[in-house]
């Protein structure tokens, strides 16, 4: 059940991200949602290859 209630959470998370940023690939908004959750810092060094939106 917290499963489904995390995966649920993290649907809707997405979802915000592609509605206030339509022009995001999806990549890019997994990318915005690991920054918010685990701190820009963090990404930044993990998936440093990546480009993340400003």
């Amino acid at each position: 059940m917290a499963r489904e209630l995390t995966l649920g959470v993290q649907r809707l998370a997405f979802a915000g991200i592609r509605q206030r940023e339509p022009h995001l690939t999806d990549d890019e908004i997994w990318l915005e949602l690991a920054a918010r959750r685990l701190g820009a810092d963090v990404v930044a060094k993990i998936y440093a290859s990546q480009k993340r939106p400003a």
